[in-house]
């Protein structure tokens, strides 16, 4: 019966896994596509990476925020404006 419960739980892990990575890949921002990475544990996600505007973490922030299964956002996202 234990092994079932893990089984269900990396399932539900996994799946976790899987819609957060739809949510930053389906932005339709190359910025956040290549410039974001997501971390998950217990359902408190990380975000890492860098991004050229301030608008691109918020996109990601916002998309992951909307994922069902997501508790907490941990948002490490920098923003690395350019020279122009």
């Amino acid at each position: 019966m234990s092994e079932l419960l893990i089984e269900n739980r990396h399932s539900a892990t996994t799946e976790l896994n899987q819609n957060v990575y739809l949510s930053l890949n389906g932005s339709g921002y190359r910025e956040i596509e290549s410039g974001v990475q997501a971390t998950i544990e217990e359902g408190i996600v990380t975000l890492t990476g860098n991004v050229p505007r301030f608008h691109h973490a918020q996109v990601a922030l916002s998309r992951v925020m909307s994922v069902p299964g997501v508790h907490r956002i941990v948002n490490k996202i920098k923003v690395m404006h350019s020279g122009s």
